[in-house]
């Protein structure tokens, strides 16, 4: 497809983030609420792992609400169109980077939690306390660390005056209504240090989230096989109510944050390939496509509301308890 030679202002991209910061954020607030606040699920460590992935996923969802970036792709071009427009984007990169990686980090530690329960103590992958406690810091670190590097090697320039732009615009004339928006921040592409670092920085933030798919799905999915695997043993020594249990948990914790993420996961996909490939595609497509992953954490509690019973349970309770507070009679 031939790239764009106008530029229409987004006003329903605008409009639905404003509207998913005020009404998504409340809401997914409240869901962090009954996660902790649930009877049920007050008795088991697990709700606090659960609680870490909600709370990462509030943070990744304000920060990029707060930023509403519209990206012109496949150039690594973009307006910061938010009440957080006044922050350099290398910043906001940065903290963009540890939300992101700290619910990826977060979700894998949920189902790495549920299998660790359901491990013999006898079991050579059964980890202390102190190894779970390490190799979750290195999980969150190293990501981040790779992905703060990319963030503050990029030469990044701001507005229509851009050295960067202009070579663009030179390569592609067609790109020259960027040079009517002030708010555009533009990286350059080209290797950050030639002959010695022949890649850029957007290189350095490609592989990060190529090797976050290529690591972290297949962990997902062993995580879960082998679990599985455990719980149909029936060698095992326990009982068949505490296996359903178990089963039941895995099943609303895959539907719950598996589902949603994919809404986070897909657009990042499409953005690398379209960058990747040169691809150009339509604006209302790349909005489009920000817009999905800008509702992942709404999504996200909507499912986990949705799917797990003693949520549904609890809601409900409460919301039967003053409904009949309104209706008792006023005592004379």
């Amino acid at each position: 497809m031939n790239s764009p030679t106008n530029y229409e202002d987004p006003t329903f991209f605008k409009t639905s983030s404003n509207v998913l910061l005020v009404v998504g954020t409340p809401f997914n607030i409240f869901t962090l609420w009954i996660i902790i606040k649930t009877p049920s699920e007050k008795a088991s460590s697990y709700r606090w792992h659960l609680a870490w992935f909600q709370f990462w996923a509030i943070l990744q969802e304000l920060i990029f609400h707060g930023v509403c970036p519209e990206f012109y792709l496949p150039t690594l071009a973009g307006s910061m169109l938010g009440i957080l427009n006044l922050i350099h984007p290398r910043v906001l990169l940065c903290f963009g980077a540890m939300f992101v990686v700290g619910m990826l980090a977060s979700t894998l530690q949920c189902f790495a939690y549920r299998h660790q329960v359901l491990l013999p103590l006898e079991s050579r992958l059964h980890l202390s306390k102190r190894t779970v406690l390490g190799i979750s810091l290195v999980h969150y670190l190293v990501p981040t660390v790779w992905f703060m590097i990319g963030a503050l090697t990029a030469p990044i320039e701001k507005g229509p005056n851009s050295d960067i732009l202009r070579a663009t615009v030179q390569e592609d004339p067609s790109l020259s209504y960027m040079f009517s928006l002030d708010t555009l921040y533009i990286i350059d592409r080209r290797p950050l240090l030639p002959p010695f670092i022949e890649f850029s920085s957007f290189t350095i933030l490609a592989t990060s989230l190529v090797a976050v798919i290529c690591y972290g799905i297949p962990l997902v999915i062993f995580l879960v096989w082998h679990s599985y695997t455990l719980l149909n043993d029936h060698h095992s020594t326990m009982s068949r109510k505490t296996k359903r249990m178990h089963r039941k948990f895995f099943r609303v914790l895959i539907i719950g944050v598996s589902i949603p993420l994919a809404t986070l996961g897909a657009p990042y996909v499409a953005v690398l390939l379209t960058v990747w490939a040169q691809i150009w595609l339509p604006q209302w497509s790349i909005n489009l496509l920000a817009g999905i992953q800008s509702a992942h954490t709404t999504i996200t509690s909507v499912t986990l509301l949705t799917v797990t019973a003693s949520y549904r349970k609890y809601i409900l309770g409460k919301v039967i308890r003053c409904l009949h507070r309104k209706v008792e009679p006023e005592p004379k």
